[in-house]
C-alpha cells in the first residue's frame, strides 16, 4: 500500500511539474512573436498540443507535443525534450 501511495504522489508531482514547464515554454514562445499576422494565425489553430501515439512512432512513445522550437516526447520511461531552431540556409 505504501508503494502505491508513493507512486501516486510522484506521478501527481511529475504531471504538475511537466504542465508548469509546458506553460512556461509556451508563454516564452509567445513573447517572441512580433507579427500581428502570426498572432492572428495562432489564435485560429486548435490548441491541442499532445498527439497520441497510434502506431506512428515506436511503442515506447505515448505522446508527442510539438511547440515552436520544441518537441516533447512522453514515453513509458520519462520525458524527452528536443529543442531546435529552424533557419533558412542561404543559397
Amino acid at each position: 500500500m505504501y508503494i502505491c501511495i508513493t507512486k501516486d504522489i510522484f506521478m501527481r508531482k511529475f504531471i504538475l511539474l511537466t504542465s508548469w514547464l509546458m506553460s512556461m515554454i509556451v508563454a516564452y514562445g509567445q513573447q517572441e512573436m512580433v507579427s500581428q499576422d502570426a498572432q492572428s494565425a495562432l489564435s485560429k489553430i486548435d490548441r491541442h498540443f499532445f498527439i497520441e501515439n497510434k502506431g506512428q512512432w515506436p511503442s515506447d512513445v505515448l505522446y508527442l507535443a510539438r511547440l515552436g522550437g520544441l518537441d516533447v516526447w512522453i514515453t513509458k520511461y520519462g520525458v524527452n525534450y528536443n529543442f531546435f531552431k529552424l533557419e533558412e540556409i542561404p543559397s
